[in-house]
C-alpha cells in the first residue's frame, strides 16, 4: 500500500518537471517605454505588446515578432506568422495608440516589405533591430 501511494505521489511531483514545460517561463526581448516584445512559454510566441502593469499587457501584434524599433513617433515590428513564410510589417503611431481603443483602427499593417518601405519614405520610421533570431518563428507553438 505504501509503495503504491509513494509511486503515485512521485509521479505527480516528478512528471511536470520532466515535461520541460514550465508554467511561468517567459521573457522580454525588447522594450521601449510601455511597448515591448515578449513571449510566454516559447520564444516563437514573441509578440508586440503594451505593458499596462507589472503583470498585465495587451497584445498588439501576434506571434512571431522577431524585430522591432521605436522613436518618438512610431513603434515598428517585423513579424513572421507561425507556420508561414510570409513576413509582415506593422507600424504603431504612438500618439494615436490607446490600450482601450480598437487597435485595428490604429495599427498600420500587416504591410508587405515594399509597402513598409513606401510608408517609410513618407514618414520618419525607426530602424528595425533584430530582437530574436528569425529562425525562432519556425518553432511549433
Amino acid at each position: 500500500m505504501f509503495s503504491m501511494v509513494f509511486r503515485t505521489w512521485l509521479f505527480i511531483i516528478v512528471l511536470p518537471g520532466l515535461s520541460g514545460c514550465s508554467l511561468f517561463d517567459s521573457g522580454t526581448e525588447w522594450k521601449s517605454g510601455s511597448f515591448e516584445v515578449l513571449w510566454i512559454d516559447l520564444t516563437s510566441d514573441s509578440h508586440l505588446a503594451y505593458r499596462l502593469s507589472e503583470t498585465t499587457s495587451i497584445q498588439i501584434v501576434g506571434s512571431c515578432v522577431f524585430a522591432a524599433g521605436a522613436n518618438a513617433e512610431y513603434v515598428v515590428a517585423k513579424q513572421r506568422p507561425n507556420g508561414t513564410l510570409a513576413t509582415n510589417f506593422y507600424v504603431v503611431p504612438i500618439k494615436k495608440y490607446s490600450p482601450s481603443a480598437d487597435t485595428r483602427k490604429i495599427v498600420i499593417g500587416p504591410l508587405s516589405e515594399s509597402e513598409y518601405r513606401e510608408y517609410g519614405k513618407e514618414n520618419d520610421l525607426p530602424i528595425l533591430t533584430d530582437v530574436l533570431p528569425e529562425s525562432v518563428c519556425n518553432e511549433k507553438v
